[in-house]
């Protein structure tokens, strides 16, 4: 039993933490955690926790980096008659704990519908202490946004939500502006959806405006401009149908117009092209 948990949480990049830790020579102790919570009572929430074949009863309270903890051993008994109880979704997870610059570093990697979240997790013994730490860059690689204050990733919250959660690009660290790499934006593995049509729409106008211009300063390969025009058309076109209740009807229905129109009138240069 403890009185406090000083923590600081890291989302990371969908990876294997065996070969992570493996390749970086480091050795680590392996768990399997299956767990699940019981309805939040003023503003305390009990979480039932199996960790290979021990259990443990853990209350907790508050949020970001220091939340009240108390952890109680318990027996299968108890830890199976109250899984009738429990809201949202059973966690489960792998866990691997390893020592790394003189810390203890916890490692999850979720399973079932929340496959593909990692975190990284690592506890302090003072707030003092946690607000010093700087992340090592062995993790660089592979970090994606420190989210100790961030609720949604609590797994608490993971239990309810009905989904991975989407980081904001305020969040994840990302400039107001979209990042670019050759002239195209980048979105993230934990960005918005939003953010992520906005990107592919946005390289796809792009697209038709490099070919448009190749087509008009008259190319020295007008085909394959002409080629790559229409195939950016039909993408984007195909996007916006694809996620079309996220537009508003009304800028729907006139861009897929005016895209259409524009499909039209390539029709009979395409059709030329083929002849010729």
């Amino acid at each position: 039993m403890k009185g406090m948990e000083i923590e600081r949480k890291y989302l990371l990049k969908p990876c294997s933490p065996k070969r992570f830790l493996r390749k970086a020579g480091l050795d680590y102790r392996k768990y399997t955690l299956r767990q699940y919570y019981l309805p939040e009572k003023n503003g305390e929430y009990v979480r039932y926790r199996r960790k290979n074949r021990v259990y443990i009863k853990t209350v907790k309270s508050g949020e970001g980096m220091v939340r009240r903890e108390q952890e109680y051993l318990v027996g299968k008994k108890e830890f199976e008659s109250h899984i009738r109880e429990h809201v949202g979704r059973i966690i489960e997870k792998e866990r691997f704990v390893f020592r790394y610059g003189g810390r203890v570093y916890e490692m999850d990697r979720f399973r079932k519908s929340l496959e593909g979240l990692c975190y990284l997790e690592i506890e302090f013994d003072s707030r003092e202490d946690a607000e010093r730490f700087v992340l090592p860059d062995i993790f660089s690689h592979l970090l994606v946004a420190e989210v100790t204050e961030e609720s949604r990733f609590n797994n608490s919250s993971l239990c309810s939500s009905a989904h991975i959660p989407s980081l904001g690009r305020k969040a994840a660290g990302l400039s107001g502006k979209d990042e670019r790499t050759d002239g195209r934006i980048t979105f993230g593995p934990f960005d918005t959806t939003t953010a992520a049509i906005g990107a592919i729409l946005s390289n796809l106008t792009a697209a038709m405006e490099r070919n448009r211009k190749r087509l008009l300063a008259k190319d020295s390969d007008p085909e394959e401009a002409l080629h790559q025009f229409r195939v950016s058309l039909r993408k984007a076109r195909s996007m916006l149908g694809l996620f079309k209740s996220f537009f508003q009807p009304s800028w729907y229905r006139l861009h897929d117009r005016n895209l259409s129109k524009l499909m039209a009138q390539t029709n009979a240069k395409r059709d030329i092209d083929v002849l010729l």
